[in-house]
This record gives C-alpha cells, sequence and structure tokens, in this order.
C-alpha cells in the first residue's frame, strides 16, 4: 500500500519535475553565452588580440556560439578565414586557436530545448583590446555596430516558445543577460 503511494506521487510530481529541471537548464545556457561573451572580451584586455565570437545553427539548429583567438590585435587585420577552422572547434583537430564553445542543444530533453538566435547583422562578434567590438553578417566585412547586440534565448516546450532571456553585448562593456 505504502509502494503504491509512492509511486501515485512520483507519478504527479514528475512534470513538474522535467520542467523545473527544463528552466535549470534554460538558465545555464544563458548564463554559458554570457560566460563566454565576458570571457571573449576579458581575455582580449588581457592578452592583447582580437577574439571572435561566432553564432551557428550548430548541430541541431538550435544554435552554436564558437570563441576563436586570433593573431593580431584587430579585428580586421586577423585572417579569420585561416584561424577559424572548418567543421568548429571540437570536430578538428587542428583549432588550435578555438578558446571555447557553447552548443545548446546540449541543454536539450525529452520535449524541452532551449535555442539562441543571433540579430541578422551580427552572426560574427568580434572583441578587441581597446574595449571596442566589430560585428560582421557571415563572411561579410567587419563594421562597428550602432547600438548594443541581443541574442535571444528561448526555452521551448515542443515547439511552443514559453520564456526568453538573451545575451545583452554592450557597445563597450561586460556582456550580461537579459
Amino acid at each position: 500500500m505504502i509502494v503504491v503511494l509512492i509511486m501515485i506521487t512520483a507519478a504527479l510530481a514528475a512534470p513538474g519535475l522535467m520542467r523545473s529541471m527544463a528552466v535549470s537548464r534554460a538558465q545555464r545556457a544563458t548564463h554559458d553565452a554570457s560566460r563566454l561573451a565576458r570571457q571573449a572580451r576579458s581575455d582580449s584586455l588581457s592578452y592583447g588580440r582580437a577574439y571572435l565570437m561566432i553564432h551557428t545553427a550548430g548541430t541541431s539548429s538550435r544554435g552554436r556560439l564558437e570563441l576563436w583567438r586570433g593573431l593580431t590585435d584587430t579585428c580586421r587585420s586577423n585572417d579569420w578565414n585561416a584561424i577559424v577552422v572548418t567543421g568548429g572547434c571540437s570536430a578538428n583537430p587542428r583549432a588550435v586557436d578555438c578558446v571555447d564553445a557553447v552548443d545548446f542543444s546540449d541543454y536539450a530533453s525529452a520535449g524541452h530545448t532551449v535555442q539562441i538566435t543571433a540579430p541578422e547583422s551580427a552572426t560574427r562578434v568580434c572583441f578587441e583590446p581597446d574595449d571596442e567590438i566589430w560585428v560582421a553578417n557571415g563572411a561579410g566585412t567587419f563594421s562597428r555596430p550602432a547600438q548594443a547586440l541581443r541574442f535571444p534565448i528561448q526555452r521551448l516546450e515542443g515547439s511552443t516558445a514559453l520564456e526568453q532571456r538573451g545575451l545583452f553585448v554592450p557597445i563597450s562593456g561586460a556582456p550580461r543577460v537579459f
């Protein structure tokens, strides 16, 4: 009898537990994206080299952020096509200048996913040691952004968006969660 009561209680609590775990994964994903952008800024200031944060669709089109270290101190003087290795950070052992990556498919579970999207004009964000950022869309040329960048991060249950957070990258200053 007691075992049956415990099983009924567990069955009733399971959906709420799964939902709270999904919320926790979404928070962790948002903070990992913020950590990656903050690392780009602080490493650029510390080491005097440009750092490039790239947004791609990732393995399951949920989004992926990669952080690459440049050879010089300016975004425009680096040959990013030679530095950024095809296949990304983990897929290629030649990716020696890849610093870190966050793949949002890692935060998915049954029925719950987290995805990040990039602003149209900024799939590549480059951080310079003088605390300035440059943006480019795809392999285009870098330009200074007119305003701060927002990367929306959504938690989805099935295909329904339930909540939205995001990564806020100011023109000058520390990236943070919004």
